[in-house]
């Protein structure tokens, strides 16, 4: 199935998470299409799955670090991943090499290539989004995080920059 006009909240695309994946994070827009996916997800669990799944790939987003709550379509997000790299398309549906990847943003507008599977470990079962592929239509580029501090009232640690070493405290000498 291919969504149309998703828009990426993170994405990982050539260097895998801690679990080896290569993920994306991402917001359905157009409520029809949105609907369409979880339907998606939904009906290949009713179809394959039994009871309740541990885990679904689209989700309430809670305020977090990792996934900030989606201050323009509400707070329903999707995953979807893959253990190999994904495949990656310019606007003009020519592949790019990833040594050429773009560093893409949240915000990026793109098509994404998804089916689902289920999945059974021991006695749990899920499903599960595949992350088959990217065509990027709108690219927002990730400039890092930007975080400077300035310097601010309150605690001194005394140690000067991060550049330097600690000094060293002299040693005092015993009287005898």
């Amino acid at each position: 199935m291919i969504v149309e006009d998703i828009r990426i909240k993170s994405v990982r695309l050539v260097e895998p998470n801690d679990n080896d994946k290569y993920q994306i994070v991402f917001a359905v827009d157009d409520k029809k299409a949105n609907k369409a996916l979880q339907a998606l997800v939904d009906d290949a669990w009713e179809e394959e799955g039994t009871g309740k799944p541990r885990n679904l790939p689209y989700f309430v987003s809670e305020a977090s670090d990792e996934f900030p709550a989606d201050e323009d379509t509400g707070s329903t997000l999707f995953l979807a991943n893959t253990t190999r790299i994904p495949a990656v398309y310019d606007a003009s549906n020519v592949k790019i090499a990833t040594e050429d990847m773009p560093s893409v943003g949240r915000g990026t507008i793109a098509n994404l290539s998804t089916s689902t599977y289920v999945w059974t470990y021991k006695k749990d079962m899920g499903i599960k989004l595949n992350f088959n592929g990217l065509q990027i239509t709108k690219l927002v580029e990730y400039t890092g995080g930007g975080d400077t501090f300035e310097a601010t009232e309150g605690f001194k640690s005394g140690l000067g920059s991060t550049d330097e070493e600690p000094k060293k405290k002299k040693k005092k000498k015993k009287n005898k």
